[in-house]
């Protein structure tokens, strides 16, 4: 994948920053730019009985990491781990399927932007399979607490018949916002104590 990108092809972000999301560098990776975003974006393209943001189900994964006993680092990569949709969307697993059937992948450029992230963040690279392991899970309770009355188990999507045991409260993008803010200062500060 080229770190170039055409002149014209960049964003504004929430914090004012002209970005070029296929060309990104660390100093255009910003919590407040990733909250904000996340905060506002829905999962599942809105397609859920409840209003429930990117934000929150990262929240609720990095807290799942904290209830099962695993250490800091771990839950500050899992409140990271779509961190890429800050700049990317929340592209839906049937349209990345259709992608890749036609022979097109973002998954290049979203481990670019997790990459990059990684770094700017100081977290491992490549991440636990532990952080993949809870993302697939979860899709289990979102199901189950966010598309009532479906009858489509998601088969052929590998979702596992058990998920992490999380309640999504569904807060409001100010909410889901300050929840991951808050979250990201705390794991910040434990693992990183300041002198």
């Amino acid at each position: 994948m080229s770190n170039e990108q055409n002149n014209k092809d960049w964003m504004l972000t929430q914090t004012r920053r002209q970005v070029w999301p296929l060309a990104l560098k660390h100093a255009d990776v910003n919590v407040m730019d990733i909250a904000m975003s996340l905060g506002k974006q829905c999962r599942y393209n809105g397609h859920v009985d409840k209003f429930y943001t990117v934000a929150e189900h990262s929240v609720q994964i990095s807290k799942a990491l904290e209830r099962d006993g695993f250490d800091h680092m771990t839950q500050f990569v899992g409140l990271h781990h779509d961190d890429s949709e800050c700049w990317m969307g929340d592209q839906i697993k049937p349209l990345k399927n259709a992608l890749e059937q036609l022979g097109v992948s973002l998954k290049p450029f979203e481990l670019a932007i997790e990459k990059t992230v990684s770094e700017r963040f100081g977290m491992p690279w490549p991440w636990p399979e532990i952080i993949h392991e809870y993302d697939r899970k979860i899709v289990r309770d979102e199901k189950e607490q966010l598309k009532a009355g479906g009858d489509d188990d998601w088969i052929g999507f590998n979702i596992p018949e058990k998920g992490i045991g999380v309640y999504l409260p569904c807060w409001t993008w100010e909410q889901a916002t300050k929840e991951f803010l808050a979250r990201h200062s705390e794991l910040t500060e434990r693992i990183w104590p300041s002198e």
